[in-house]
C-alpha cells in the first residue's frame, strides 16, 4: 500500500509498505480521509519524539475492510472513525478507567504507523460508526470534536454564563460553537487575524475582539457585563495567552488551557490564582466524548466543512505539510483525501 513515512525532522516520503494484518480485536480501515492538526505538525518538525520512520496522521475516517478474531461491536463495511490514541490498559490509570492519563499510550502518529496511508489497523474497542450522510471531509474532524467537547465538560460551563475564546483556530472556532449550543452568552472570540474573527462572527460569536488593538482586554470585559467571562478556553496554544486569561477571567472563574504549549508562561502573576479565586485546568484528548462528537456531526449541530480550507490527495502529503508550515495564518484545516 502507499503510506506517508516520516524518515526524519522535516523529511516525508511516499512509500510502499505491508498492508498491515488485523489480529484478535482489530479491524483493519480502508482510509477515506484525514486531518492534518497541530500535533502532526510538531511531529513533522521534530518537536515531539515519533520513532522513524512513522506514518503520519490521527484523524481520520474510512470502512472496515477486514476483521480479526472477537469483533462484535462494529461490522464489515461500515464506515467508521477511530480515536486517536488508547490505554495500555494495565497500568495505574488505565485500571481505574482513566486511559487518558495512560502510562504506556498508544497513539497514531507517535508510537505506532497512522492513517496517512491507504490501509490503517485500530483496535476494534476504539472505533465508531458513522452515518454515511457525513461527509469523509467532515468525518475526519471527530477527534477535534471529541476533545473540544471534553474541554467543554471540563470547564464546567453552564447556560447563561459567559465565555471567551483565545485563538480563533480550527478547535478554537469549534469551541466557540459548542459553547454557544450549550447555551452560553455572551461568546467572546478573540485573535489577530481578522479573517478568522470575521468567521467567529459567521458562526454565532457575540463580539470578537483582536488583540493587536489597545485596550481589547477592557473590550472583553466589557462586553461580559464589566466582570470578565465565567470561563476562558486558552485555545491558541501561545503561553502568553494563558497570562491574558487570567488578567481577563471573572472572578471565582475557570481558565481552561486548552492550547497545547511546550513554552513556560513567562510574567505569569500568579497572585491572581488567590486575589481572583480562580480555577486553571487542563484538558487532554477527547476520551469518552467520541460517541457526542459523531452524533453532533450526525445532527449537523456544527460548522465543519466550512472550516477545511485546503484539501490534498495522498501523494501530495509531503507538499502539505510544507505548504501549511508556511502558511499557518491561512490555513485553518487541512485534509488528505485517500480514497
Amino acid at each position: 500500500m502507499k503510506a506517508i513515512q516520516l524518515l526524519s525532522p522535516n523529511v516525508l516520503a511516499v512509500r510502499d509498505i505491508p498492508i498491515p494484518e488485523p489480529g484478535a480485536g482489530e479491524v483493519l480501515i480502508k482510509v477515506r480521509a484525514v486531518g492534518i492538526c497541530g500535533t502532526d505538525i510538531s511531529i513533522y518538525k521534530g518537536i515531539s519524539p515519533a520513532p522513524y520512520p512513522v506514518v503520519l496522521g490521527h484523524e481520520f475516517c474510512g470502512d472496515i475492510v477486514a476483521m480479526g478474531a472477537g469483533v462484535e461491536n462494529v461490522r464489515l463495511g461500515d464506515y467508521v472513525i477511530s480515536e486517536a490514541s488508547w490505554g495500555c490498559g494495565t497500568c495505574h490509570f488505565c485500571q481505574r478507567g482513566l486511559p487518558s492519563y495512560c502510562m504506556k499510550p498508544f497513539m497514531y502518529g507517535r508510537t505506532c504507523d497512522g492513517a496517512l496511508a491507504e490501509y490503517v489497523r485500530a483496535p476494534a474497542r476504539i472505533v465508531h460508526s458513522v452515518s454515511r450522510a457525513v461527509d469523509p471531509v467532515e468525518a475526519q474532524g471527530v477527534t477535534a470534536v471529541a476533545t473540544t467537547l471534553r474541554a467543554i465538560r471540563r470547564s464546567g460551563l453552564s447556560v447563561g454564563q459567559s465565555a471567551a475564546v483565545l485563538g480563533p483556530g480550527y478547535t478554537g472556532l469549534l469551541l466557540m460553537q459548542l459553547a454557544k449550543l450549550s447555551g452560553a452568552g455572551p461568546v467572546v472570540v478573540t485573535g489577530t487575524n481578522e479573517e478568522r474573527l470575521q468567521l467567529a462572527r459567521t458562526f454565532g460569536a457575540d463580539i470578537t475582539v483582536n488583540i493587536r488593538q489597545d485596550g481589547w482586554a477592557d473590550k472583553l470585559i466589557e462586553a461580559t457585563d464589566g466582570f470578565g467571562p465565567d470561563v476562558v478556553f486558552e485555545a491558541s496554544g501561545r503561553p502568553d495567552a494563558l497570562a491574558q486569561g487570567v488578567a481577563v477571567v471573572k472572578k471565582g472563574g475557570t481558565i481552561v488551557a486548552f492550547g497545547i504549549t511546550g513554552s513556560p508562561v513567562e510574567n505569569f502573576d500568579a497572585g491572581q490564582l488567590y486575589k481572583k479565586d480562580i480555577s486553571i485546568v487542563g484538558s487532554k484528548g477527547g476520551y469518552f466524548e467520541y460517541g457526542n462528537a459523531v452524533r453532533a456531526l450526525e445532527n449537523q449541530r456544527l460548522h465543519t466543512r466550512e472550516l477545511v480550507t485546503n484539501i490534498f490527495q495522498l501523494e501530495e502529503t509531503p507538499e502539505a505539510f510544507r505548504f501549511i508550515t508556511s502558511n499557518s495564518r491561512s490555513v485553518i484545516r487541512a485534509v488528505v483525501l485517500v480514497s
